[in-house]
């Protein structure tokens, strides 16, 4: 490109270049075009001082190839050009791809619009594509083509879908033209950019042309400049970082990584600036203390309240869905609903309460509720949480009938007020509301443009999505603006500047520098498969090919490391596979520079009185100075604990097997009251699921047989029969009592339908036979069958402790709810049953041995045979408690001197106590813990 009008400038690798061409030009008319929008605004901002009368400006690369491609129709930009996009697509393309509605269409849209805006920023023809594929000594699949020239046809019909709305797309403008406020200036000047795509050469050759200079600058030594491509192709990087000093830190997880940033922020060489690669979903940035870590002067909509609030309703919209002629809406959707805080605010409710009673909801198996809440007032007790699904259908409805853009804003503005839903703080200094506001207005002219006829067309005339598809498309539109802050500094901040997007920082200069998350997939970037061809094919066809792409990436990295005076890096890397160290850094590592420090990372050299004064001074916990020790799995004994009450502590079985197994837990539970309310229901027929509708199902059809029989069975089994199960099971199925909310509306449906409900049919059938084989129940024997207790008013303890204690001069005594699954009483004998759909476990049989203890004393039996048992679904048979080595009292009190000797212990490491409890790995500890309980 090198001409009498065209000058290339080879810089210092590690020179400040928006200094430099500030300096040179300052005083020139001149345009000084740079990579990214966030380098001209630097530069913009340094060149205030020198202003006269506009003679010299900054901007971005893509401000500047916007001037070159005017048009006299509208361009169809973002959303919609993907609505656009939709429309155009005619019923064959649709079936091809596999196309209902205009979500299904974004992938291909974005693979689309991706791959021509390609060829077009290449200046590649597609007649070139063509010659290229046929070349024999590429090896091309006849499915390329045929998916080529089906894009090549859907993109005639997008031109032609536009053309008669007159309107037009980018990908469609590919002659430039020069305009006349391009001659206003002298020179033009393009900044470090090592990479000119076929449109950028060519912009560059017109404007030289119009008598234009251009100057273009390099950071670079001759030999690693190409000067054909200007790209840094031979580059030897590890020789510009000689006069770098470099901390490397070797971390195993981001929490190790923010700990090692705090501990080198208070060194005598701290970093100035830190540059974080944000993880997935990860937040553990926003832990930082704003007094010592600049917050982003914007950040993206998504993040504010009112999105989130816009969001959540979406998702609850999503969440109902159809089951013949019932509306069901997801557990799942509603819980996250509960933890969402600006859906909580603005229904001005109690979340904790609503948690524990969907939790509970949860635990029992419910996946989906009915929505109109007709069938719940028979399951639901709790009146707070009942009024909550009342106020939340209520809204849902509203939305439920929208059609179009406008009927959204309009419910909107009726239903929410945004400025209550964002603090003062953030009315004050940032322009939220009017990013909200301008994003309706945005979306409103959705309804103005000539795209749909009928806002139908978005979902090929399904109205039961069409509601939740239009709110979808406003957080789409608003998910992509960005919030302003104009935040007053008091003081100066130890760490000021902070860029979440690595790229922006390409020409920027930084003295003391910290990079965090670098590991292999963030930095180098992880290599993705390309659209349509392989690596081959885009090279023959003139496409960036992904080495081209990870050059870029590198090169700007290593000028970034090269420009500091001292850098610190946090790489990432453990054992277990979850990470792998960035193969820049090991580049460096391997490279062995004197100037390079490497340390892997050890938690307990970071001071706790470091990290306080790091973290956020409000957050709602606080880090103890004590160190860490090993015995943070205990919990001090303190007989006040305890549930004690007139001397009584009265707990159910699965609470003293958690006490026995896990002191620990059953403090945390039961004592401090903490439980894990963020829970999800399995969207599958799940153990837990079966266990229930078993134990239900098997309830219905003892009330049954009482009602026929008058709560004595003196018949032979001539009543039953699989026809009889089954009328029992469609019977409990029908009855909109809770158990029905149970069954998940998927694939977990059909294999109950399919498979469980014979199994189950079978299993019943099997217990009736051998309860009669075995105790000759239905041959006159008169048997009153007494089911599960309905509710816990019904469920006893005996008027006697099992065992009684005498602790530090306190007296009580422990007594066991006794809530048998069927309970079998003849003038003869006494039958206490419990049903398991899991295996077998020696704890088991001590519940059998305690529920016959409380029986005996409560039904004052004296003279009959007491018989407790098991019937084992799983294998259809009974089995009878087990006599036990360890008598029952000393069974129960070998539990309690635990707790009272060693307080609430992590019991399965209190086994393991000999061990180094930082040497037990997962999977050891895993495998110790193995033989625990699944019966139920």
């Amino acid at each position: 490109m090198e001409n009498d009008k065209l000058k290339t400038n080879l810089c210092k690798f590690n020179e400040d270049i928006i200094n430099l061409i500030v300096e040179k030009y300052k005083h020139n008319k001149a345009l000084l075009v740079f990579p990214t929008e966030v380098s001209a605004r630097t530069c913009q901002f340094k060149l205030q001082e020198y202003w006269e009368f506009n003679n010299i400006r900054a901007v971005g690369m893509d401000e500047f190839k916007k001037t070159f491609f005017l048009s006299d129709t509208p361009e169809l930009a973002d959303q919609k050009r993907y609505l656009a996009f939709f429309a155009s697509l005619l019923p064959e393309y649709k079936a091809d791809f596999h196309i209902h509605n205009y979500f299904e269409s974004v992938s291909l849209a974005n693979n689309f619009f991706s791959f021509f805006e390609e060829l077009r920023e290449e200046c590649v023809d597609i007649t070139s594509v063509m010659v290229s594929l046929n070349d024999k000594s590429i090896e091309t699949s006849p499915w390329q083509i045929t998916n080529l020239e089906r894009l090549l046809e859907i993109r005639e019909s997008y031109r032609k879908f536009l053309d008669d709305r007159k309107l037009t797309d980018k990908i469609f403008k590919t002659q430039p033209e020069f305009q006349t406020e391009i001659s206003e200036y002298d020179t033009i000047v393009f900044a470090n950019q090592i990479y000119y795509t076929g449109i950028e050469k060519q912009l560059i050759n017109l404007v030289q042309t119009e008598g234009i200079a251009v100057d273009i600058y390099f950071l670079g030594d001759k030999g690693e400049f190409n000067q054909e491509h200007n790209l840094a192709e031979k580059f030897d990087y590890i020789q510009h970082l000689k006069d770098t000093k470099i901390n490397i830190r070797i971390l195993e997880n981001e929490h190790s990584m923010l700990l090692a940033l705090c501990n080198d922020i208070h060194g005598e060489e701290k970093p100035q600036h830190y540059i974080y690669q944000g993880m997935g979903d990860s937040r553990a940035i926003e832990m930082l203390n704003p007094e010592i870590f600049s917050q982003p002067m914007n950040s993206s909509f998504e993040h504010s309240s009112i999105y989130k609030l816009l969001s959540i309703i979406a998702l609850l919209l999503k969440g109902i869905v159809r089951d013949g002629a019932l509306e069901l809406i997801s557990i799942n959707a509603i819980m996250d609903a509960l933890n969402e805080s600006a859906y909580m605010k603005f229904l001005k409710l109690d979340d904790l309460k609503l948690k524990d009673a969907i939790t509970k909801l949860i635990d029992n198996g419910f996946i989906y509720l009915d929505f109109e809440l007709a069938n719940c007032s028979k399951f639901i007790k709790n009146e707070y949480l009942l009024e909550f699904l009342k106020t939340q259908r209520d809204l849902l409805n509203q939305f439920k009938s929208i059609r179009c853009p406008e009927e959204l804003i309009v419910l909107l503005s009726e239903t929410i007020n945004p400025q209550s839903l964002i603090s003062e703080s953030d009315v004050a200094t940032s322009d939220t509301l009017s990013v909200f506001y301008e994003g309706l207005v945005n979306f409103r002219t959705l309804g103005e443009f000539p795209i749909f006829n009928k806002w139908s067309q978005l979902t090929d005339g399904d109205k039961q999505r069409l509601p939740k598809d239009i709110f979808a498309l406003l957080l789409e539109n608003l998910s992509s603006r960005k919030v302003k802050y104009n935040i007053e500094k008091s003081g100066k901040k130890e760490i000021s500047l902070s860029y979440h997007n690595f790229l922006d920082t390409r020409n920027l200069k930084y003295n003391n520098l910290a990079i965090l998350n670098l590991l292999e997939g963030m930095l180098p970037g992880k290599r993705r498969q390309p659209y349509l061809f392989t690596e081959v094919q885009r090279k023959a066809i003139g496409l960036k090919t992904y080495e081209q792409i990870r050059q870029r990436e590198k090169y700007y990295f290593f000028r970034l490391l090269a420009s500091a005076e001292n850098v610190w890096l946090y790489g990432l890397n453990n054992d277990s596979g979850d990470f792998e160290l960035s193969s820049y850094l090991e580049e460096i590592i391997l490279a062995g520079l004197p100037n390079v420090h490497i340390e892997k990372y050890n938690e307990d050299a970071v001071n706790s009185v470091v990290l306080n004064s790091i973290l956020k001074s409000d957050a709602s916990w606080k880090i103890s100075d004590e160190p860490i020790t090993p015995g943070f799995s205990t919990i001090d004994y303190e007989l006040a604990d305890l549930p004690i009450k007139d001397g009584k502590m009265v707990l159910s079985f699965s609470r003293f097997k958690n006490l026995r197994e896990n002191p620990f837990k059953f403090y945390l539970e039961n004592i401090a009251g903490l439980r894990e309310l963020k829970r999800r229901a399995e969207e599958s027929f799940t153990a837990r699921l079966f266990g229930t509708f078993v134990h239900n199902l098997m309830s219905e059809i003892v009330e049954r047989l009482n009602e026929t029989y008058e709560n004595s069975v003196e018949q032979e089994l001539d009543w039953l029969s699989e026809a009889y199960v089954e009328s029992n099971l469609k019977s409990l199925l029908n009855s909109k009592k809770k158990e029905y909310y149970y069954l998940p509306k998927s694939l977990g449906k059909i294999y109950f339908d399919s498979i469980v409900r014979k199994a189950i049919v079978n299993n019943i059938l099997s217990f009736f036979i051998s309860l009669d084989e075995k105790k000759g129940v239905f041959q006159k024997k008169g048997f009153t069958f007494i089911p599960e207790a309905e509710d816990r008013s019904d469920v006893v303890y005996g008027n006697t402790p099992l065992v009684e204690f005498d602790k530090d001069g306190n007296k009580f005594g422990l007594y066991i709810l006794a809530k048998a699954d069927l309970r079998l009483v003849s003038n003869q004998e006494y039958i206490i049953i419990d049903y398991k759909t899991g295996r077998h476990h020696a704890i088991l049989d001590y519940q059998l041995l305690m529920y016959e203890k409380v029986y005996r004393e409560v039904d004052k039996i004296t003279d009959k045979a007491v018989t407790p048992m098991f019937w084992m679904f799983k294998h259809s048979k009974f089995e009878k408690a087990r006599n036990k080595k360890v008598g029952l009292a000393d069974y129960i009190t070998d539990a309690f001197y635990k707790v009272f000797e060693n307080g609430f212990m992590i019991d399965r490491i209190a086994a393991y106590e000999q061990e180094n409890i930082e040497d037990v790995s997962r999977f050891s500890y895993t495998q110790k813990v193995k033989g625990g309980s699944d019966a139920e």
